[in-house]
Formats: C-alpha cells, sequence, structure tokens
C-alpha cells in the first residue's frame, strides 16, 4: 500500500502545504534526507579499503550462534551451552497460484 500511496503523493505534490499533507488518518510529505552511497565500488572493495587505512571503527562484525552446525551436537555439549531440541507442530501454508490465476 505504502508504494500506492507514494505513486498518487508524487502526483499530486502541488497539494502539498509545504513538504507535508495532513489527512484524516495522519500525513503523508516528504522529508530532508541523506544517505551514504558508493560511488562506482562494490561494499566488498570498500571493505579492503576501510582495512587498508585502519577504518575499523567503520566495519561492522557479527556474531552469531550457527544453528545448523549446532544442531549436529550431542545432547550432551547442548546442555553444556544451554540448547536442547524441541520437535512440535510447525504452521505453514502454501499458495496453489494455479488456482488463484483462474
Amino acid at each position: 500500500m505504502e508504494k500506492q500511496v507514494k505513486a498518487f503523493v508524487d502526483g499530486h505534490k502541488g497539494d502539498l502545504d509545504g513538504k507535508t499533507k495532513f489527512l484524516t488518518f495522519g500525513s503523508v510529505g516528504y522529508r530532508q534526507s541523506t544517505s551514504l552511497r558508493f560511488s562506482g565500488v562494490k561494499a566488498d572493495e570498500v571493505l579492503e579499503r576501510l582495512k587498508a587505512l585502519k577504518l575499523h571503527d567503520c566495519i561492522l562484525t557479527k556474531e552469531t550462534v550457527n544453528r545448523d552446525i549446532l544442531r549436529t551436537k550431542t545432547p550432551d555439549t547442548l546442555e553444556k551451552v544451554g540448547a536442547k531440541m524441541v520437535s512440535g507442530d510447525t504452521f505453514y501454508y502454501e499458495v496453489d497460484r494455479e488456482k488463484v490465476r483462474r
């Protein structure tokens, strides 16, 4: 729905009071924003340049649990790290795209 609202507002910029239009259930408009873009280089190249320049504060390192590997460990090991295997029914749904198209 956001795309449709944006498309409508884009087509009616002249109707805005400044940069905002107040509506019954909220407001729409534009606000000044600044984004960081890489000029002609990919993110991995930027990372290499940051490392070469020792700008380590510009690099995020995220540690996460590798659940796929942890799942292969023994119950004793799982218990030691505060984990356990739990089985149960998990909800799912599948869309029959052929029937939807008709």
